[in-house]
């Protein structure tokens, strides 16, 4: 859920600084730089806060799903 959200927060930004590149003076090549980082900024923090999401589920999936097998032998053990 934060990685969502984190990428919302960051293309959010992107298009901020889209907004500001479609305002500025398309004329000054620093300025159409200076706008260029700024979107490509927020892009990248999307993109890691999105790929930190998804290693923390893989990682939290795979201690639940060794969790749930260790239970469920402990659960057979108790059977017998």
């Amino acid at each position: 859920m934060l990685g969502l959200i984190g990428t919302v927060i960051g293309i959010a930004l992107a298009i901020g600084g889209f907004a500001e590149f479609l305002g500025g003076d398309s004329d000054d090549i620093a300025a159409v730089k200076r706008n260029l980082v700024g979107m490509t900024g927020g892009l990248a923090f999307a993109f890691l806060v999105t790929l930190l999401g998804l290693v923390t589920a893989l990682v939290l999936m795979f201690f639940g799903s060794a969790t749930q097998a260790g239970e469920e032998s402990f659960r057979e053990g108790l059977q017998r």
